[in-house]
């Protein structure tokens, strides 16, 4: 290999390190900002409707974090009532799993696939909020956390999860947010925990 044989290996070498850089850098960048690029327009739909004629606010994607780990959670409502944290799913087939489960099973068809248990996720997400809201001297805010399938239709979707969870097809979550609860007022100033909420 002559001279200049080396040097354009050698210069190509060193722009693919360069390009996996920061392409590394982004994509950190990226997670510890608790990015996603997609919101679930059934969820927002009922989220904007319920949030029109009271006190109450929601973010999507927000990203919490004690500077270890950061999860980020879909939606996040909040009302007179208190918090409500959720994890907006769109599978078909069948979905199995328990309460303690590590990972909860996806089946379509032939194909099976394990995803982390959505409900330890958001209790995980629940225990990184609360620590916001010490920092800030609040405490005994109501946090709740809610799975939500998206898909109605029983065929398209079979959910094998105890029925005592706290997880809805999109009509009971819709159902459910019409609860008299959710007007109830538990002192919660709705504009100071949105802005707790937000914070980077």
């Amino acid at each position: 290999m002559d001279a200049q044989t080396q040097f354009i290996v050698f210069a190509v070498g060193a722009v693919m390190v360069v390009i996996i850089a920061v392409i590394v850098i982004l994509m950190m960048k990226n997670r510890k900002k608790g990015k996603k690029a997609y919101v679930n327009p059934d969820v927002l739909h009922v989220l904007k409707k319920h949030v029109r004629l009271r006190d109450a606010k929601f973010f999507n994607n927000v990203a919490f974090s004690d500077g270890e780990k950061t999860i980020t959670v879909d939606h996040v409502l909040i009302g007179i009532f208190g918090v409500m944290l959720i994890d907006a799913r769109e599978e078909r087939g069948e979905i199995y799993g328990e309460e303690k489960d590590k990972t909860w099973t996806h089946k379509a068809g032939e194909r099976k696939i394990s995803f982390q248990n959505p409900l330890r996720v958001l209790e995980e997400a629940e225990q990184l909020l609360r620590k916001r809201l010490a920092a800030n001297n609040i405490y005994g805010v109501p946090i709740e956390r809610r799975v939500v399938f998206t898909v109605d239709s029983a065929k398209a979707l079979g959910i094998y999860v105890p029925e005592n969870l706290p997880y809805s097809r999109l009509k009971g979550f819709k159902a459910l947010l019409q609860k008299k609860r959710y007007d109830t007022d538990n002192g919660v100033d709705v504009e100071k925990i949105a802005a707790i909420v937000k914070q980077d």
